[in-house]
């Protein structure tokens, strides 16, 4: 084939093609300029003088010429303003509130759901299982129990798991230490296991939303964690579930608790507040200015008076060290209390916690640490 037949034969499919294809400008309006889609909006011809515009997200109506307003009917809480965007809303929020509608206080703790997995069996004995009941009481005691807030439920476990109580959107702070005061213990071996599991699913299937806002989920193990099978014993991990313990009992494997939460750090006594604080640590904003850091602390010295000091030492070095770390410590009830042990043989409380515990007791103190000097060894009284 020559080049000049080629050429013609192409020239020839490319104008057929152009006839066949090409509607006619006049009648299709979507080939005019400028389009009449607007906002970048795809023109799509039905035929004769008719076109449908398929709209960008944001924009409506038949020319794609409106742009949605999002805020249409948006209520922002708590002082929040509406901010429209391309394709969606977003509030604003006042200071100390969040959430998509700035339903949540920052200065509240978070909405969260809590399951306290109690030990039932016979390895808790009625006075530790009455212990369980009071700290439950203890640390939900400035809890919000309500529909918007805290929700909380109870497992326990022996031999097997039971659901106590359930999550119940009525329950509140009265009937919840109602509930409490008439639990008794189970009985049987201490299948600690079989709670947690129990508890993980309790909180895995519940999916509860306050303000557009997952709630937060914690486990709370209150036992000795003794197993009586310990090689069922793991780690709670994922479902975005937090898992802390409190060693309850007269004897506490603190190795089998930390396997369960995953850190010695997460374990806590009975006889404080330490896990409240935690928890209030977690769940309040840190930019919030209404939870103070706590000056109270507890100090208690403890000094060796046994023959490897010289009484010289016990008289002016030991007091002297005493003095300066006191220096810098502020006494009394809301800060720091001093108790002062000596040793030797046998031990001896010089004064405790109650004798020094404020500011204007700080020059008797300091008369009180003057001297160490040792104390003779106690004989006993033999009896009769």
């Amino acid at each position: 084939m020559s080049l000049f037949r080629y050429i013609f034969i192409q020239h020839f499919e490319k104008s057929l093609i152009n006839k066949l294809t090409i509607p006619d400008v006049l009648t299709n309006p979507c080939q005019r300029s400028p389009q009449p889609c607007q906002n970048q909006g795809t023109c799509i011809w039905t035929g004769g003088s008719k076109y449908t515009c398929l709209c960008p997200e944001g924009f409506t109506d038949h020319n794609c010429q409106t742009d949605i307003d999002y805020c249409v009917g948006v209520t922002c809480n708590n002082g929040g303003t509406c901010i429209d965007g391309l394709t969606s809303f977003t509030c604003s929020c006042a200071e100390y509130y969040t959430g998509k509608y700035c339903g949540l206080d920052m200065c509240k703790p978070y909405p969260t759901d809590v399951i306290f997995v109690i030990d039932s069996s016979n390895s808790c004995s009625p006075e530790y299982f009455n212990i369980t009941k009071n700290f439950i009481k203890s640390v939900t005691k400035e809890w919000e129990i309500t529909v918007n807030n805290f929700q909380v439920a109870i497992v326990s476990y022996a031999d097997n798991s039971y659901t106590e109580l359930n999550f119940d959107s009525s329950m509140n702070k009265i009937s919840f230490d109602a509930f409490i005061s008439q639990m008794n213990p189970r009985g049987g071996i201490s299948e600690i296991h079989k709670g947690i599991n129990h508890a993980v699913n309790i909180l895995y299937n519940r999916n509860r939303v306050v303000s557009s806002s997952q709630v937060k989920k914690y486990i709370i193990v209150l036992s000795d964690g003794l197993p009586s099978t310990p090689s069922m014993i793991s780690t709670v991990s994922g479902h975005r579930i937090e898992t802390l313990a409190v060693a309850v009992g007269e004897d506490v494997s603190h190795h089998f608790l930390s396997v369960i939460t995953g850190g010695s750090e997460k374990i806590f006594p009975y006889n404080n507040d330490r896990l409240w604080h935690y928890m209030m640590n977690a769940l309040i904003d840190q930019s919030c200015d209404i939870c103070q850091r706590s000056e109270e602390g507890d100090v208690l010295f403890a000094v060796d008076t046994s023959n490897g000091w010289q009484n010289l030492d016990l008289a002016t070095k030991v007091p002297t060290i005493i003095n300066k770390i006191l220096s810098g410590l502020k006494l009394g009830p809301m800060n720091k209390q001093i108790a002062l042990l000596t040793f030797a043989s046998s031990s001896y409380l010089r004064f405790d916690f109650n004798k020094y515990n404020n500011e204007t007791e700080r020059q008797n103190l300091q008369r009180q640490l003057s001297s160490l000097l040792k104390l003779p060894i106690p004989i006993p009284i033999l009896q009769p």
